[in-house]
């Protein structure tokens, strides 16, 4: 994530996709901010923009994401972007979220 100040670009965060779809069609985000960029909605912005891309590609069926109880600022963009918390995660103490096709497609159109 670049932020554009003055003519010049600052890194203020990062994020991606972990990996090609599997074959049941879903693909796993990660994203962080600086924490001198935290609360200034880029990690909203950042989730929604690899959504969009994730979800153009009808391979896509879901895209999860996994983080910390502790860390309610990525639990409130995940939860703001339409994803639900399904379980435990792939590592102790994490959450890990989904957010399907079907659904993003309905948030879309609210």
């Amino acid at each position: 994530m670049l932020q554009a100040k003055e003519e010049e670009f600052l890194l203020v965060g990062s994020g991606g996709f972990k990996g090609s779809p599997q074959p049941d069609g879903t693909v796993e985000i990660g994203y962080s901010v600086l924490p001198q960029y935290q609360g200034r909605g880029y990690a909203t912005e950042a989730v929604a923009v690899l959504l969009s891309w994730a979800f153009s590609h009808k391979e896509v069926a879901r895209v999860i994401a996994e983080t910390t109880p502790e860390n309610r600022s990525s639990v409130r963009v995940l939860k703001k972007l339409g994803f639900t918390c399904i379980g435990q995660g792939s590592q102790a103490r994490t959450m890990r979220f989904e957010l399907v096709r079907e659904r993003y497609h309905a948030e879309e159109s609210v």
